[in-house]
Order: C-alpha cells, then sequence, then structure tokens
C-alpha cells in the first residue's frame, strides 16, 4: 500500500479517524504545554538574571559607601598624626 492509501483507508474508518484525531489532539496539547514550561522558564531565568544585576549594584554601591566613611573615620587620625609628625621633624631640623 502507498502512504496516501493507507490515510485513505484509515479515515474513512470512523473509529480510526478519532483515534487518529485524539492522538494528533493529545500531542498538540503536549507541545503547547512544552512551549508554556519553556517561556516560563526564560521569564524566571530572565528575573534572576535581573535581580543579580541589581544585587550587585546595590553591593557595589554599599561596599563604596563603607569606603568612603571608613576614609572619613580612620582617615581623619592618620591625616592629625602625619600633620604632627611632619610639624614636629620640621621643629627639629629648624633647631
Amino acid at each position: 500500500n502507498k502512504p496516501e492509501q493507507r490515510h485513505n483507508v484509515i479515515t474513512r474508518n470512523p473509529k480510526q479517524r478519532h483515534d487518529l484525531n485524539n492522538q494528533n489532539l493529545d500531542r498538540y496539547k503536549t507541545i503547547q504545554q512544552e512551549i508554556k514550561q519553556q517561556i516560563i522558564a526564560r521569564k524566571l531565568f530572565d528575573e534572576i538574571t535581573q535581580w543579580e544585576q541589581e544585587s550587585i549594584a546595590k553591593i557595589k554601591s554599599a561596599a563604596e559607601k563603607a569606603k568612603i566613611d571608613w576614609k572619613r573615620i580612620c582617615g581623619q587620625p592618620y591625616q592629625k598624626a602625619d600633620h604632627l609628625l611632619k610639624k614636629l621633624s620640621n621643629s627639629l631640623r629648624n633647631n
């Protein structure tokens, strides 16, 4: 039998035609569900990537602020001590 002859024989039998339609419908629903799952997975992946980028930006900002605060708080005593040492050194050289 040629393929088109087999197809004609199957489609003439109502039960076989009904079964074939159900198989095709089931296959269609399965493919449709897989596509939906892939779309959801992609959206979730994109959301995770966005969250990652936002988190990195927040961490960098907090680290930069911490560095500025550290320099302001800890750097002042060193600058004062350095200034006093230079002043003392100059005073000793001049005497």
